[in-house]
């Protein structure tokens, strides 16, 4: 994950695992099969979204780094394009191909679900 960010954000990065994961509810996507049928979730707290967005889109680090409560849509949506790209490493991990679902018709209380019936590998990325 680590080298993955790295050269997705042309940054030097550092993950480490995390006991909590303190995720915003506007982050999380399902990773769904090719049958379109729930496999994981991946998410990020706000802060990790608006810093990824912002690093993908070539922004000055400060202008992700101003975290209040309210989502940027534009960060958010470029967060989603990392998300994406880090699916990949659930791809390698899994037998199946999964992707970030296209249409958001995976409902949340469904990915909640799954998220604690599971568990989760969370991270922290400086």
């Amino acid at each position: 994950m680590q080298r993955l960010l790295r050269k997705l954000l042309n940054r030097t990065v550092k993950v480490t695992p995390s006991k909590d994961s303190p995720d915003h509810p506007v982050t999380r996507r399902a990773l769904v099969n090719d049958d379109d049928a729930l496999v994981a979730v991946i998410a990020s707290d706000l802060a990790f979204a608006h810093r990824a967005g912002a690093a993908l889109a070539l922004m000055p680090a400060p202008m992700g780094a101003t975290v209040g409560d309210e989502p940027d849509e534009g960060l958010v949506e470029n967060y989603i394009e990392v998300a994406n790209v880090l699916s990949r490493l659930v791809n390698e991990a899994s037998r199946a191909r999964v992707r970030i679902d296209p249409g958001l018709k995976v409902p949340p209380d469904q990915m909640q679900a799954l998220v604690s019936a599971c568990g989760c590998t969370a991270f922290h990325v400086d």
